[in-house]
């Protein structure tokens, strides 16, 4: 999948910057680093459970905060597919590994939307 239908050089750096963010973010819903995982997620965040519960920023971020989410595993399988639109809005999605306390791992396709605000 290209990058942006003219595959600019500033979207491709964009792209990487998008792919950087995502394992950033990754990394510190696993550690539950709050500090860090907290400016990485647009105050309008929401998660989009695969039975249609969706979650605010606060409340994903509060659960794993309170020890009530534990992610073990967070690991993309592949590479992370970005397209680019325009200098400020971007989708990334990839296949990942997915492991919880107490729950085998599972496999899942995962979808972000990156806006660049202001």
């Amino acid at each position: 999948m290209s990058e942006t239908p003219q595959n600019s050089s500033a979207s491709i750096v964009l792209a990487e910057q998008i792919r950087n963010i995502e394992r950033s973010r990754l990394r510190a819903l696993v550690a539950a680093d709050m500090a860090l995982a907290r400016p990485l997620h647009a105050p309008e965040f929401q998660l989009i459970m695969p039975g249609g519960v969706a979650f605010s920023r606060d409340q994903h971020l509060g659960r794993i905060e309170q020890g009530f989410l534990r992610y073990l595993r967070w690991e993309p399988d592949a590479e992370m597919a970005v397209q680019v639109s325009g200098q400020d809005n971007a989708v990334i999605r990839y296949q990942a590994t997915l492991a919880f306390e107490g729950s085998a791992p599972l496999r899942c396709c995962h979808i972000d939307t990156y806006e660049r605000n202001a």
